[in-house]
């Protein structure tokens, strides 16, 4: 455990809240957050739109994997993560991991695992390096395809179709598992145009059957099998292919493509994003956002935008293998050789100065009537915006900026009040300002103004460091009912 230390990051703290349109603005002149595992660190993309959007959380063997290659992730209905690793299978619960097995030490293969499935039933199975597929069920792994040495002991992926028939994408082609009997649907079982060795498998909702073979992509549909894509066209070789509902997404070097409505292929990458680099997973969220895995890095599409995290951003390693997305919405990454991460929604986002606002105190918020805020800060001075960004108030001034602004408020006849601490307080109104400071020897203290209120009559009320006050286009003092104090927030009765 560590203390993350906030340093010159004072500014202006967002918190969404789900399921609501409003968020809750909070002003400090420091956020300090204890207690932070070490492992947290802030995802930015290019340009720095993920800064404020994610946490990017790592877990390998420092943390209780049992080998940081996680070639597969799922969630059973009991809430547990499992991870496929190259040293077996373990379960998660967000803070310990535990390894299950397999455990065979006269056959290492079977303790590579290459992939996993958890079936509509809630079944978890288990694709190995070459001792076939195992299935978990009443906490012990049983085998259910397997001969020692054949190529479809290699299995490298599974995928479940409609009818609950279980494909196998394997080093020795093609299989259906179903009620316990595998067929293959290969060239000595009379199929032509067959994959000779699957890489990814996928079934869509409409009855296909995807098969990614590294050189080609092929459909299967009411026993034909049909090239779709291949190296002739493409030039490129593709070994991952990834279906959600009608919707599918083929990924290969240099190049990730998209099957539309009327069944042709397009790129996603019209700008070159995956040049050089091979396209190794896809996973399209509830929200509706692409995410792209390649062997470089972690790529994100939303509203025809890409935002990308790389290595430098808190990915640790940039080398993709596998997306899987939970029920929580966050996105876990199985990584090449840092483990796993998980990439989740900020709660707090912070603005500072290159959000327009300085790297200082804000002390002052207030709600624009017409959406937005006005900001006061530390430096004296009024900004106003959203959360896309803020810039300085237009047609208010005048006043030194040697003291902070500490309240805002705009009033039902269209003025806007600004109160600093130690400058006393202005009102803007149609083009024209008035400032209200106490003159040498007067007993009305309001140049330290700490709180403003309109009241229902229309009358505004001010806090400030030695007492209270009210009025309307002129301020006059009023007797507290308590005494002279310092007045630090007004609430309306």
């Amino acid at each position: 455990m560590s203390i993350l230390r906030a340093e010159g990051r004072l500014g202006l703290v967002s918190l969404p809240f789900p399921g609501r349109k409003t968020a809750c603005w909070l002003a400090s002149a420091l956020i300090l957050i204890g207690t932070v595992d070490e492992r947290v660190r802030a995802a930015a993309p290019a340009p720095a739109e993920a800064e404020t959007e994610f946490l990017v959380e790592v877990w390998g063997t420092d943390q209780g994997l049992p080998n940081n290659t996680v070639t597969g992730i799922v969630q059973t209905p009991d809430g547990y993560l499992w991870c496929a690793t190259y040293d077996g299978v373990v379960r998660f619960d967000g803070a310990r991991f535990v390894r299950i097995g397999p455990d065979d030490s006269t056959h290492q293969q079977a303790n590579r695992i290459q992939c996993l499935l958890v079936d509509r039933q809630g079944h978890l199975w288990i694709g190995t390096d070459g001792a076939g597929v195992l299935r978990y069920a009443e906490g012990r792994l049983k085998a259910v395809t397997g001969h020692a040495g054949d190529s479809t002991d290699a299995v490298r992926s599974i995928a479940e179709d409609a009818a609950g028939n279980l494909w196998l994408g394997t080093r020795g082609g093609l299989g259906r598992l179903t009620k316990g009997h595998v067929t293959w649907f290969t060239e000595a079982a009379g199929f032509t145009n067959t994959s000779k060795s699957t890489w990814c498998v996928a079934a869509d909702s409409e009855g296909r059957v995807w098969a990614a073979d590294w050189g080609n992509l092929r459909s299967f549909q009411d026993g034909v099998f049909e090239t779709v894509l291949s190296g002739g066209n493409l030039m490129q070789p593709l070994r991952s292919v990834h279906v959600n509902g009608t919707n599918t997404w083929a990924g290969m070097l240099g190049q990730a493509m998209h099957r539309v409505a009327d069944g042709h292929w397009e790129r996603l990458d019209d700008a070159g994003l995956f040049a050089g680099v091979e396209v190794t997973s896809f996973c399209q969220t509830r929200s509706g956002d692409l995410w792209v895995g390649t062997r470089k890095g972690l790529h994100r599409r939303r509203d025809q935008r890409w935002t990308t995290i790389t290595a430098r951003n808190g990915l640790v390693s940039g080398e993709v293998r596998t997306l899987f997305e939970d029920r929580e919405g966050n996105l876990w990454v199985g990584t090449g050789t840092a483990g796993m991460a998980r990439v989740k929604r900020r709660v707090l986002n912070i603005y500072t100065a290159r959000h327009g606002l300085i790297d200082g105190g804000v002390m002052a918020l207030r709600e624009k009537p017409g959406g937005g805020l006005w900001v006061g800060l530390s430096n004296g001075r009024l900004a106003v915006g959203d959360a896309r960004g803020f810039r300085p108030a237009e047609g208010v001034g005048g006043w030194p900026t040697d003291a902070g602004v500490t309240s805002v408020l705009p009033t039902r006849d269209g003025a806007l009040w600004v109160g600093t601490f130690g400058n006393g307080l202005m009102r803007f109104h149609a083009g024209r300002s008035n400032q209200f400071a106490p003159t040498v020897g007067s007993p009305a203290r309001i140049d330290k103004v700490t709180a403003l209120l309109e009241d229902r009559r229309g009358e505004v009320w001010v806090g400030t460091y030695y007492s209270l006050y009210k009025g309307r286009k002129q301020i006059w003092s009023c007797r507290c009912p308590w005494g002279n104090a310092n007045c630090a927030h007004l609430l309306p009765r």
